[in-house]
Parts: structure tokens; C-alpha cells; sequence
């Protein structure tokens, strides 16, 4: 028998429940395994070891044993762990769905003759009791008529396309005004680009929509003319972006230098020219295609999201896996800092929330696992998974979106949990959506 073989069936190994989710696993291996794992260890070294007086693989093994002892200690460990787990994860598989593998704890280094105990923890998935999603009532989905989102399609293309004249008379809602205006607001020494740009301007472009660039500014402005002259205060609220104007009144003086007006096609054989589409009838015809398209995406979204609220709603509660909500929550913790911290300022504020923030990362974290394993557990059940040409797929389209190489983004997710992330989000979207299409059939 050989010695991979020998330690192997050495092997042994006990199961304990720890918590819910966390199972225990110690391994024992005979003397007579160990003895195994340290004469294959020892071979190996052999094949390497450089000794005075002996060619490469050739030094005898008692003095290759003396010479790397604790090399060979070393490879001994490792291969029995790897064996190990490995035994451990072969006859597991149908009993234990392990998720994650913790750390590996021994009280003593494996010694040549002497039987040899390890234990590591591993968190398993909840079993989770999935209702009969094929008797929920199916609720209509409802989606924009496809005459509606074709002639607003052609409404919005011809806003696209509309064509900017000077201005000329009064100011109007849509008009894009030049301006220069000055303000009686006392700028701080080192005042921020962004602050000092709200409070004067010796020339701004200026859209008349909302919402507005400086509170009150269109309401003084419309109805003015090119080359006038108008005062008023702006009346800051309270969650305005920039702190230093939260709450305050400022007065301004504002000049209208130049201004441009929009103004849209009305003809629909000009907006075919403009988009160089040979006639009208082609470019409706186009305008229907897309907006099938859209109703066909919507309409799938819209299942899928009506398919996982019944499927929350009715699935009974279940122990999460501590690991994994500890895990998730950092990253939507790392996110929150992503989205919020722009500044010094926001770091201070951010840091005088960070308990709310934690606890919203953790509620939006349980939330996720929750989701995860509902969705899992269908999509094992269906023998639904993600494949890596599905996963390389969807990296080649993030980097389409990103402008980003791919090796650049390959490196990053794999130095992350990113590709963990990807397969996670690419089997719940696959898993909803062949449910929904069944369902919805």
C-alpha cells in the first residue's frame, strides 16, 4: 500500500456541533499513518537534499531526516491536513454543506510514531425550509402600454436632438443662461472650490430646471431679459450640500451676459435626419424594437422582484452563519464609507455615526445572507449554477462599462472577495429568473 494511501485510511475523524451553523471537526491519525506521512516526506527531501559528499538524491535517508528535520516536520503537517480535509470532505458531502473552513488548531507538532490529533471549525449552510413558491398566487405585472413608451421614446429623442438658439426675450424654464453674479456671504480663509463657486461668479452657465444651482435663483431670474440686472436672497435649507451655507440667507446680485434657448423638433422627419436613419418609418420601427426590449426586461425584473418578496415573506426564519454575516456586514460597511466620505468633513461626520452605520452594515448584511440562502438552496435543488464562462462574461462586460483592462480587474477581485461576490449575484439573478420564467409560464 502505498504511503498516501496508508495515511489516508489512518485517518479518523469526529464531528461536533459548536453553534447552529459551526461544526467542530477533530482528526486522528495512528501512529502508523503519521510514520507513513513522515517516510513520504522524507523520500521527497531525499530527491532535493544537498549534503557534502553525496550527488542530488542520492544521501542516505537517515542523514537527509537529521540534516531537515523540521522541513520534513513541516511537509509532514501539511500533507496530513490537506489528506485530511480532503477524507473529511469526501465523506461529508452528502451530510455537510460546508461553507467556510476556520483555522486549524493542533496542541503538538506531528512526531514520527506517535499518533497525531488536529481539529479545525467549519461553518455550515442553514437548512432552510423553502415554501412551495409553484402555489403562489402569481400577482399581475403591470408595465407601460407599448404605444405609451414609444411615443415617449420619440418625445425624449427629440429633446436629444433639439437644436439651442440665442436667446431672445423673456427667460423661461429650460433656457441656459451665462451669468455673473456676487453674493454678501463672507468666504472663510481656504474656502473650498465648490463654496466659493456658490457664492460668486464672474461668469456660470446657468440651467433654468430644477433642482436649482442657488435656491430662489430661477424664480429671480425668470422673466428677466439679456444684459439685466436682478437681486434676491436665497434662503438655504438646512441639508444643504455645503455646510457652511446650511441655514443661512444670502443676497445676490445677478447679470444676465448671454443665454441660449432650447428648442425642439416637432418634425419627425427631422429627427430621422438628425439621427442619419434613412426614414421615419425605420426609425419607429426602430423605436418599437427597443421598447419591446425594455417592456420584455421590465416586465422579467418585475417578476423576479415580486418572486423574491413572496419568498422572504414566507420563508420561515433560520440561524444565519456568523462568519458570513461578519463578512457581508464589513463589506456593506466598506461600502457606506464609499458612498458618504467624500471629505475631511464627511470622515468627521461619518466617525460621529459610526454606530448607526454599523448597525444599518449588519441589518443590510443578515438581510443579504438570508436572501442568499433562500435563493441557494432553490437553485441546488434545481442543479442551477454559474458557470466560469458566464462569470468571465460578465467581468468582460464590467470592464466595457468601466473602461478598465481586464487583467487590471481580474487582479483586483481576486485579491478581494470579488469573484466570490460576482458568483453570489450572478446565481441569485440566474436562480429568480428561471423560477419567475416557470412560474410566470
Amino acid at each position: 500500500m502505498k504511503n498516501q494511501e496508508i495515511i489516508k485510511s489512518a485517518i479518523s475523524f469526529d464531528c461536533k456541533e459548536t453553534e447552529p451553523c459551526a461544526r467542530e471537526i477533530t482528526f486522528t491519525v495512528t501512529a502508523e499513518g503519521v510514520g507513513a506521512a513522515f517516510n513520504d516526506a522524507a523520500k521527497n527531501a531525499v530527491k532535493y537534499a544537498k549534503l557534502p559528499g553525496f550527488r542530488a538524491g542520492k544521501a542516505p535517508i537517515s542523514m537527509v531526516k537529521a540534516r531537515y528535520a523540521d522541513y520534513i516536520q513541516e511537509d509532514v503537517e501539511r500533507q496530513i491536513q490537506q489528506i485530511g480535509f480532503a477524507t473529511f470532505s469526501e465523506k461529508t458531502a452528502d451530510t455537510l454543506d460546508v461553507i467556510a473552513f476556520g483555522r486549524m488548531n493542533a496542541e503538538n507538532k506531528p512526531a514520527e510514531a506517535k499518533e497525531y490529533t488536529f481539529s479545525i471549525t467549519v461553518e455550515i449552510a442553514p437548512a432552510v425550509e423553502v415554501p412551495d413558491y409553484k402555489a403562489f398566487e402569481k400577482p399581475e405585472i403591470e408595465v407601460d402600454d407599448i404605444e405609451k413608451r414609444i411615443a415617449d421614446r420619440l418625445a425624449y429623442m427629440k429633446q436629444i436632438y433639439a437644436e439651442y438658439t440665442p436667446l431672445d426675450g423673456e427667460v423661461q424654464d429650460g433656457d441656459m443662461l451665462k451669468v455673473s453674479y456676487e453674493s454678501d456671504f463672507a468666504l472663510p480663509e481656504n474656502a473650498a472650490p465648490a463654496l466659493a463657486r456658490a457664492v460668486k461668479a464672474d461668469e456660470s452657465w446657468l440651467h433654468i430646471i430644477e433642482p436649482e444651482q442657488i435656491p430662489g435663483m430661477n424664480a429671480a431670474l425668470k422673466g428677466g431679459v439679456k444684459g439685466g440686472e436682478y437681486e434676491f436672497t436665497a434662503e438655504y435649507p438646512a441639508d444643504w450640500r455645503q455646510e457652511e451655507l446650511r441655514g443661512a440667507k444670502v443676497n445676490y446680485k445677478v447679470k444676465i451676459n448671454d443665454g441660449q434657448r432650447k428648442v425642439e423638433l416637432k418634425d419627425d422627419q427631422a429627427l430621422a435626419d438628425k439621427m442619419k436613419i434613412e426614414s421615419v418609418e425605420k426609425m419607429m420601427e426602430n423605436f418599437r424594437t427597443m421598447a419591446e426590449n425594455e417592456i420584455k426586461n421590465e416586465t422579467a425584473e418585475k417578476k423576479q422582484g415580486k418572486l423574491l418578496e413572496l419568498l422572504l415573506e414566507k420563508t420561515p426564519t433560520f440561524t444565519l452563519p456568523a462568519s458570513m454575516v461578519a463578512e457581508v456586514s464589513q463589506r456593506e460597511f466598506n461600502r457606506l464609507i464609499n458612498q458618504l466620505v467624500r471629505s475631511q468633513e464627511d470622515v468627521e461626520e461619518f466617525k460621529k455615526n459610526q454606530e448607526k452605520h454599523l448597525a444599518d452594515a449588519k441589518k443590510a448584511a443578515e438581510d443579504y445572507v438570508r436572501k442568499f440562502f433562500i435563493i441557494r438552496t432553490i437553485a441546488k435543488a434545481k442543479g442551477i449554477e454559474v458557470t466560469k464562462e458566464e462569470i468571465d462574461a460578465q467581468i468582460r462586460m464590467m470592464c466595457m462599462y468601466t473602461g478598465r483592462k481586464e487583467e487590471e480587474v481580474r487582479k483586483q477581485l481576486e485579491q478581494g472577495n470579488g469573484l466570490s461576490e460576482i458568483n453570489e449575484d450572478m446565481l441569485i439573478g440566474k436562480t429568480l429568473h428561471t423560477v419567475a420564467e416557470e412560474i410566470w409560464a
